[in-house]
């Protein structure tokens, strides 16, 4: 099974494979193909880099590897859920990568990413005690992935620029929502503060 703690809370730390699905032959986010999202060069997201941009363009490349592993670890987790409906030990294993995931991207200031990130996380954690992963809730969180998938192959090394326009990620996150039984979901800026409250909780 997953197992949260299995997650490696340290960006040197590395990361084991996902147990929940030992012995299968699963797609990861290099095997399936997927379908390219919309660019406009004039939706282009501008990054507020808080840190020096040849620290930024150092730490990048090790940040692309462990968001791909991250993100590969969460698709594991679901395609599990396929085969077990609602398990608890790969929703939390997936809650783990998500908020990783959001963190060092957060570190980045990668915010389309982090912010993309902690959406997904709301939406299963708020959800959990009676949560119903059910076919169609699956497919619409691996669309989710895709387009995250993509974000990451999409941003731009040098600047950290990601030319996508943002209303597709808005609307899988809608289309989720409602698979989940959110009648509205209203995609807003979520703060350092809540996602520092969330490490603290879910590592506790």
């Amino acid at each position: 099974m997953c197992d949260r703690n299995s997650v490696a809370t340290h960006p040197l730390e590395p990361l084991g494979p996902c147990t929940c699905t030992a012995g299968r032959d699963l797609p990861t986010i290099h095997d399936r193909r997927h379908t390219r999202p919309s660019v406009n060069q004039h939706d282009v997201v501008e990054m507020n880099m808080p840190i020096d941009r040849k620290d930024w363009a150092q730490r990048f490349p090790e940040f692309l590897v462990e968001a791909e592993t991250l993100l590969a670890k969460s698709e594991e987790c679901l395609s599990h859920l396929q085969l077990i409906s609602n398990d608890k030990d790969a929703i939390d294993c997936m809650l783990g990568t998500l908020l990783k995931l959001a963190g060092r991207a957060e570190a980045l200031a990668l915010e389309a990413i982090s912010e993309f990130s902690l959406h997904i996380y709301s939406l299963l954690n708020l959800t959990q005690d009676r949560v119903d992963l059910h076919e169609q809730a699956l497919d619409a969180l691996r669309d989710c992935f895709t387009l995250m998938a993509w974000q990451l192959e999409l941003v731009d090394h040098k600047t950290g620029q990601l030319s996508l326009d943002g209303s597709e990620q808005t609307a899988l996150l809608e289309a989720f929502a409602a698979q989940m039984g959110q009648d509205t979901f209203e995609p807003k800026m979520m703060s350092k503060r809540l996602l520092s409250a969330s490490l603290i909780a879910h590592q506790a």
